[in-house]
């Protein structure tokens, strides 16, 4: 099963699937936008383990992903992980 969630410009998928990526397709309502890889979250039996920028479980996606003029894309998340995507300018603050 997979879980996608969007906030404002952020979109977090949760992937149950056991060691495979899977991808949601969604519209974003942003068309022609970048978004970035911040971070994925994945429960080991030491902790959690977070990779943030590249992950390379997403191949050409490592990075970064581009919704088409309608604003889909297809939002990646790698087997047992969280993994957050924000579109590019908006920025994180605390």
């Amino acid at each position: 099963m997979i879980l996608m969630i969007l906030i404002e410009a952020m979109a977090v998928v949760i992937n149950n699937a056991y060691n495979r990526v899977e991808a949601i397709r969604m519209n974003t309502g942003r068309s022609s936008k970048r978004f970035y890889h911040l971070a994925t979250i994945k429960a080991t039996p030491d902790g959690f383990l977070v990779v943030r920028d590249r992950y390379e479980m997403y191949g050409s996606k490592a990075e970064e992903l581009y919704t088409d003029e309608f604003g889909w894309a297809d939002f990646l998340a790698d087997g047992g992980t969280v993994a957050i995507w924000i579109e590019d300018g908006m920025g994180l603050s605390s």
